[in-house]
């Protein structure tokens, strides 16, 4: 589908192949006129391209082709959309933005004590004051507990790419949709970076001749808004609860990582000789796994919530481990299938459920608990559970350790991170994390 903006349009799509089975997916995208004439084109890995500097009084239409290894395939048009003027130009809605993101960094860092301050020193702040102060004592929160634990946010940067400005659902919107890239670097147990992308849209209200910022979303496709659940947040991939054919508690989680009063990690580790003789030998590649998720966070998204079906791709391709058959619901099945040239996809819930994830590995292959974060290893993988869920519900790769600080690989708000990262953006929050496990697979078959 397309969205027109002004001087400009977004096209997305549903990508038709799994990009481990033949290579990395590439799309050949190009902006037609309606008599075909090319005015625009790009390659991407990604079922999204964004094209600018178009003219408002002409309709263009998008073509894609999908390649990969084995060939091109057949081309694929949007039906024609037109762009329009949104008022005032487009400057001061993408500039808005821009200053938002880098005051809320700002806050986070310590550059700015308070959602005021941040705002006083940016132009456009009367635009994003109100917005940024409604999250003000989370941020704050997070600050302080990241402190309270020895740590500390530094070097916060944040770039816009494939911007669009349009027209909202009513003559009184203004949209913004963007990749945000956000990093910024964890001082304390060593310099961990944490760093994502994300497809947002920010909504500003127009009264008059004053834009107000109202709201940031998630913007997977061009008609999205994620819920504002801890699930939603993370990108978590959850199957519903008429779907699933387990309970709904969580009593088999012995092992799972204390947390001691200030919500981080107790750190104290364990003797080295009983830590091997818990955790033995393991045929999954641990370094494998780690590796494969570290490279390749980058490709696409197959669902909104993405995080399970990311970690299993770092275990198939990266770490060797086995499709197990078996009935899709099943929690002893793992296994992905596409069919139809790769069109229609088809995964056991243990492939794309968090929680069915865990159970497939508590009760059908071979694992070990993790029961400190001291001893984790490269692949590892880790599992979330929010007070309010009722199930576990996100999982991520670790790929770095450095003085038993976790860094992390994962498809979720910040493709890389570290656990205290997580932990502590939710401490601040009514639904704090609950409850972290960490689990090492033991049996690639």
């Amino acid at each position: 589908m397309t969205v027109p903006g002004d001087s400009g349009l977004m096209a997305t799509w549903n990508p038709p192949l799994d990009p481990g089975a033949a290579g990395e997916l590439r799309y050949a995208v190009q902006a037609e006129k309606t008599d075909g004439a090319v005015v625009a084109e790009q390659e991407t890995t990604t079922p999204r391209a964004v094209f600018t500097k178009l003219d408002n009084g002409v309709p263009y239409r998008v073509s894609v082709r999908v390649k990969n290894a084995v060939g091109d395939g057949p081309v694929t048009r949007s039906a024609p959309a037109q762009g329009a003027a949104v008022p005032g130009g487009t400057s001061p809605y993408r500039d808005g933005v821009q200053e938002y993101l880098a005051a809320r960094d700002k806050i986070l860092t310590g550059g700015s004590l308070s959602a005021a301050d941040a705002a006083a020193d940016a132009p456009h702040g009367p635009v994003f004051a109100a917005l940024l102060g409604a999250q003000e004592p989370n941020l704050v929160d997070n600050r302080q507990a990241l402190a309270d634990n020895g740590q500390n946010y530094a070097g916060a940067s944040v770039e816009m790419t494939d911007v669009l400005v349009s027209k909202g659902a009513t003559a009184d919107q203004v949209v913004v949709r963007a990749t945000v890239t956000e990093s910024m670097t964890l001082h304390g147990g060593g310099d961990e970076p944490t760093k994502g992308s994300a497809l947002k849209r920010y909504t500003f209200a127009l009264t008059g001749d004053t834009a107000v910022m109202d709201s940031e979303a998630d913007d997977f496709d061009a008609g999205q808004t994620l819920s504002a659940t801890a699930a939603a947040q993370s990108q978590v991939e959850t199957t519903s609860a008429a779907d699933s054919e387990a309970p709904d508690d969580t009593s088999d989680d012995l092992g799972s990582i204390e947390l001691g009063e200030n919500g981080f990690p107790d750190e104290t580790p364990s003797a080295p000789a009983s830590t091997a003789r818990a955790l033995g030998a393991r045929s999954v590649s641990g370094h494998g796994t780690a590796n494969w998720a570290y490279n390749h966070t980058g490709i696409g998204w197959e669902y909104s919530q993405d995080c399970t079906n990311f970690v299993s791709k770092a275990l198939y391709h990266g770490g060797g481990m086995k499709f197990r058959w078996g009935g899709r619901k099943t929690d002893g099945a793992w296994w992905q299938q596409y069919y139809l040239f790769g069109s229609i996809k088809n995964k056991s819930y243990t492939w794309s459920g968090a929680d069915n994830l865990r159970r497939h590995f508590s009760g059908h292959r071979p694992s070990a608990r993790v029961s400190k974060t001291y001893n984790a290893q490269l692949g590892d993988i880790v599992f979330f559970k929010w007070k309010k869920e009722r199930r576990y519900n996100h999982a991520a790769v670790v790929t770095s350790k450095v003085q038993g600080h976790l860094g992390l690989s994962q498809h979720g708000s910040k493709n890389h991170t570290t656990l205290d990262d997580v932990l502590a953006r939710y401490r601040g929050t009514s639904n704090p994390i609950q409850r972290v496990l960490i689990i090492r697979p033991r049996s690639a078959k």
